[in-house]
């Protein structure tokens, strides 16, 4: 494993084809922010690794008008082409959080349209409070403890306000902060 240049012909993530029957304007939008991306990597003269991605996204009440008027999935389409670059399978791994958290199905090229619709509300999930330590903890333990790789995990979380966890959540993000710390002292 270890750093690799992300323009090499040889890396699977840079040639990960966009899915074939989504919609053409869904693949053109898609392909052009994967291709800004990769430009601005080369440009800044970034030495990109192979990591994991993962999506952890705010599922409280207050994010529920977001959600059903299109704001999450253009967020979501947006995010994606990183996963497309860099994601050790070109996979976005998803997460959303509220009181609670749920680990959903991957996002990928075939299930990116529509992914909102199809996988999140039409399962007509109560939209809760939101609590950041649960999902933090988590993330953690599955991505520092569990399933350890010696490839990074880059976790994108979103939320559109303040927690009723702060200690908690404040507790758990320092505990992360260990495994920051500790990854940088292995690769130096």
């Amino acid at each position: 494993m270890g750093f690799f240049n992300i323009f090499n012909s040889n890396n699977k993530n840079s040639q990960t084809p966009i899915n074939q029957t989504a919609s053409v304007d869904l693949r053109k939008k898609v392909s052009l922010r994967k291709d800004i991306i990769l430009d601005e990597v080369k440009r800044n003269n970034i030495t990109a690794t192979t990591a994991r991605v993962v999506f952890v996204l705010d599922h409280s009440g207050s994010m529920t008008t977001m959600y059903k008027n299109g704001t999450v999935q253009d967020v979501l389409e947006r995010i994606f082409p990183m996963a497309m670059c860099f994601d050790d399978n070109a996979e976005l791994e998803f997460y959303w959080f509220d009181n609670i958290f749920k680990e959903l199905e991957p996002v990928t090229a075939d299930n990116l349209e529509g992914y909102v619709q199809k996988v999140i509300l039409s399962k007509k999930d109560h939209f809760g409070g939101t609590c950041y330590a649960p999902i933090m903890t988590e993330i953690l333990n599955r991505y520092g403890r569990k399933e350890p790789m010696n490839i990074p995990t880059f976790v994108i979380f979103i939320t559109d306000g303040a927690n009723s966890d702060k200690p908690a959540a404040k507790k758990a993000i320092t505990e992360a902060s260990r495994y920051i710390v500790n990854d940088i002292k292995n690769r130096i």
